[in-house]
């Protein structure tokens, strides 16, 4: 039951954040389709970085370890995808962007596959197969 509350509590983050940012602009009258996307790469960072965490939090058993590990890896990968984009010519923050929201919208999609709820087959067993003792 663990492997699915954690998918169930990412998916939970993900539309929760788009939600509230989508909401956040809409109420302050500055909706637009680049609030669109920019509500779409907070969430799927933020489903990123709890992927990373559950994945920390499984390999070391500790919940402070993994917090900690998580925030200086986040940290030094953002600044890390920062110096790679600088280097590489044709690669730039809009195409980084894209690729890392067709991720995450690719594992939420992973996820709710694994959630969905499988087709139980009735197993009854018929009355004459049962044979009741008498003494």
């Amino acid at each position: 039951m663990e492997k699915y509350s954690g998918k169930i509590i990412r998916i939970l983050l993900f539309f929760g954040v788009f939600a509230y940012l989508q909401y956040h602009d809409y109420s302050r009258g500055a909706f637009k389709i680049g609030t669109v996307t920019g509500g779409l790469l907070m969430a799927s960072a933020v489903y990123l970085i709890s992927s990373l965490f559950g994945i920390l939090l499984n390999l070391s058993g500790n919940y402070l370890i993994a917090i900690l590990c998580t925030g200086s890896l986040a940290l030094f990968l953002a600044f890390k995808l920062d110096e790679f984009i600088a280097k590489v010519s044709w690669l730039n923050e809009n195409i980084v962007a894209t690729v890392l929201i067709i991720v995450s919208i690719l594992c939420i999609v992973k996820d709710f596959f694994i959630l969905k709820p499988k087709q139980v087959t009735n197993t009854t067993i018929p009355d004459d197969s049962i044979k009741v003792g008498i003494s």
